[in-house]
């Protein structure tokens, strides 16, 4: 009803519905795979003296203000949950549902998978800027990539850091699409991306290392 004076705030609740569909354009569902990604109103930005409220399209890139995000996802007990930012509590429920929470911190968006099958493989890179949390999230059928995907990850991150500074997050998240999935594969989120191989990858074929490096360099440019 009134401005917003210089050095004043505002709260704005926004109550929404969505329903995702099959996968598409890197969001969406595959069987029991879930990517949680451009699932919410984003604010628009004020810039250049007007506001820009891009539009969600297959092949431009993502505008927004950067913020903080505490996001609560309920799910049944067996999903096996990922997100932008980082986990800081979980709580299960009497009716079979677990509540999982997520923080990130100056971030531009905030993306989410899910998944019962998803296999989980944990590492770490240490850089200038401290130790980085590495998760990365794998189809059954896709384990003999996991070490390529964290070999990949782990020496970008060192060359990185040495030619452009710091990954200044505490963590970093690798999905691994199920086939039929692939949709989702090959896309950028802060603080997550999403890769792409298969079960008969063969180690010549350099495809998992190729889109790990490149998904990540989008950590920097869009995403920092």
């Amino acid at each position: 009803p009134k401005a917003v004076a210089p050095g004043e705030s505002v709260e704005f609740k926004i109550r929404f519905k969505d329903q995702l569909g099959e996968v598409l354009a890197r969001t969406g569902y595959k069987h029991d795979f879930i990517m949680g990604a451009q699932w919410f109103p984003k604010i628009g930005v004020w810039w250049k003296d007007r506001w820009n409220c891009h539009q969600f399209h297959a092949d431009t890139e993502f505008f927004a203000d950067f913020g903080t995000y505490d996001v609560r996802l309920t799910a049944p007990q067996n999903e096996v949950v990922g997100a932008s930012g980082v986990e800081t509590g979980r709580e299960d429920h009497a009716d079979g549902t677990r509540t999982i929470r997520f923080h990130g911190e100056d971030i531009h968006d905030f993306a989410w998978t899910m998944e019962p099958q998803f296999r989980v493989v944990e590492d770490s890179f240490t850089g200038s800027a401290g130790t980085v949390k590495i998760r990365v999230l794998m189809q059954p059928g896709h384990m003999a990539s996991a070490p390529r995907y964290v070999s990949a990850l782990k020496g970008t991150m060192e060359r990185f850091d040495r030619w452009y500074g710091a990954y200044p997050y505490a963590q970093i998240t690798v999905v691994d699409p199920p086939p039929g999935g692939m949709e989702a594969g090959g896309m950028e989120y802060p603080m997550l991306i999403t890769a792409d191989t298969s079960w008969w990858m063969p180690v010549g074929l350099r495809l998992p290392e190729d889109v790990v490096e490149h998904e990540f360099g989008h950590q920097y440019w869009y995403g920092m």
